[in-house]
């Protein structure tokens, strides 16, 4: 009785262990922007998982053939799990038959459930001692991969990056409301204009005529949302090897959480207003106030874990369509909220538009699920206009509301719409990717009292606060303005241990547009 007790027990750990293989390699690829919690609550739902298909094995499998068990659990976890990494629906040449219509969820679910089906019952019918020998090799395979993974990130961990720098600075002199609003993948004018044919000097001109500075020549320092963010706000570089020039070990959590712009000021008086739509990893800072709700909140790294599922395809239809641009809608629409907190008051707004899917119309409002422009070329242009108007109307608010605010309109980085198409996760960089993805929207607002002479027209990302700060304060030595450029078209994490493309703003600029 207990020998088949643990022979039960064994071919359930086992089994576990096939459901998280996922989970573990997500995490060690993607761990840089994870949270423990969030890696325990789907571990957990694994072992849920694991438990449902061991007692269903109970039902058709004599309980003493525990090897047959666990080929039998073993299969259809593999089948509910891995499904993304067998079809990769993500990759360019699924989403160009998906696009095409000669792929669709009516055709690729059943055959990937007939395909389970036919798997598990050639495995139910092996012999016996050809059962022990497919586990037996499965049990083996799994601990070579693990073994690689926890390898692989140990060596990480064990990386001495350098220490980042911690800023110590005098106590604000002025204390203005700040509103720093973050739009997610906005293009420089000069992109919209020379490569997509699009005049956006209406908005600029409207921004400037409310008393903006639009630096128009400035570029983002990293070419992703999670490395981008991250450095502005630790008014610093991402660590990385100066001789190798290979990204190295950093946490994403731990920079958001202890970042250099929101300690300053917070020890400043001031307090943090979060306006998050529940995606990536701003509303994760403890302190902050959050004023938003969500629809759908979540993370990028449960967000890929999903993907990967065979639940991945529902998942992908439903989060691209109305729900998640109902978050972006939401989010708008509680921004004002932010006017009924106490002075003075740091707002911290990231909306991920004009990023794809194109969720706004010309005119800010929803776009349909089934519009055929939720990823193409004219409805980005469409999603470009219908953000702008919505962000002027928050900023005209701000100055009825409360005139004697610093706003900073920022994007994270520009945009991809012409060369992403081509652009492959290896290989050598094509011709006009830098331009359109680094040149990004950077506008400044300040009140005329402490309003500075001049604004540096290449002011990058990481020197924003730095900047801001200096004239709140003491002056802050500027850094060096870098351009970081690496693969960013994979869903691993892009800057540890990636190579490294080092530009200055200049040479971006300098570079001709290519259509």
């Amino acid at each position: 009785m207990n020998s088949n007790l643990a022979k039960n027990f064994i071919a359930f750990i086992q089994s576990y262990l096939v459901a998280i293989i996922p989970l573990v390699f997500l995490w060690l690829h993607n761990w840089t922007d994870t949270f423990f919690y969030e890696v325990l609550f789907i571990g957990s739902i694994l072992l849920a998982l694991t438990v449902l298909f061991f007692l269903l094995t109970k039902l058709i499998i004599d309980s003493k053939d525990t090897f047959r068990q666990e080929a039998f659990i073993s299969t259809a976890l593999f089948f509910t799990l891995y499904f993304g990494y067998v079809c990769s629906y993500e990759s360019s040449w699924f989403k160009f038959l998906y696009t095409k219509g000669l792929i669709s969820l009516k055709i690729l679910i059943p055959l990937w459930c007939i395909l389970g089906l036919l798997a598990t019952k050639k495995v139910m019918s092996c012999q016996e001692k050809t059962i022990i020998a497919i586990i037996q090799l499965k049990r083996r395979f799994i601990y070579i991969i693990l073994a690689l993974l926890l390898g692989n990130f140990f060596l990480l961990f064990l990386q001495h990056s350098e220490q980042q720098e911690n800023l110590t600075i005098n106590p604000f002199k002025h204390k203005p409301n700040i509103y720093y609003i973050i739009l997610n993948a906005y293009p420089r004018q000069d992109t919209l204009k020379e490569l997509y044919g699009y005049d956006n000097e209406p908005f600029l001109q409207e921004l400037e005529q409310l008393g903006f500075t639009i630096c128009r020549k400035n570029c983002s320092n990293y070419p992703v949302t999670r490395e981008s963010i991250p450095s502005t706000l630790a008014m610093n570089y991402l660590p990385y090897d100066k001789i190798t020039l290979t990204g190295q070990f950093y946490s994403i959590s731990d920079l958001f959480k202890n970042n250099q712009v929101f300690s300053i000021v917070k020890k400043n008086g001031y307090t943090l207003i979060n306006i998050s739509g529940g995606t990536y990893f701003t509303s994760h800072y403890s302190e902050a106030i959050n004023v938003s709700s969500s629809l759908i909140h979540t993370t990028y790294f449960s967000l890929v874990f999903i993907d990967k599922t065979i639940a991945g395809p529902f998942w992908a239809k439903m989060y691209k369509g109305n729900p998640c641009g109902k978050n972006i809608i939401n989010q708008l629409d509680c921004a004002e909220k932010a006017f009924d907190y106490p002075s003075p008051k740091f707002v911290f707004l990231h909306v991920l538009s004009p990023h794809p899917p194109f969720y706004l119309t010309r005119e800010g409002l929803l776009r349909n699920t089934n519009d055929p422009d939720l990823f193409s070329f004219k409805g980005h242009l469409e999603s470009v206009e219908g953000i702008s108007k919505r962000i002027l109307t928050f900023i005209k608010k701000i100055r009825e509301k409360d005139d004697n605010s610093i706003i900073i309109l920022q994007s994270d980085h520009g945009s991809d719409v012409i060369h992403g198409e081509k652009y492959q996760s290896s290989g050598p960089l094509p011709a006009g990717i830098l331009k359109e993805r680094m040149g990004n929207l950077n506008a400044f607002y300040f009140p005329p009292n402490i309003k500075p002479t001049t604004i540096p027209q290449t002011l990058t990302n990481v020197n924003t606060f730095r900047f801001v700060f200096s004239i709140l304060s003491e002056p802050i030595p500027f850094l060096e303005e870098k351009i970081f450029f690496c693969h960013y078209g994979q869903t691993s994490n892009n800057w540890v241990n990636q190579k490294i493309y080092m530009f200055t703003p200049e040479e971006i600029n300098d570079s001709p547009f290519i259509k």
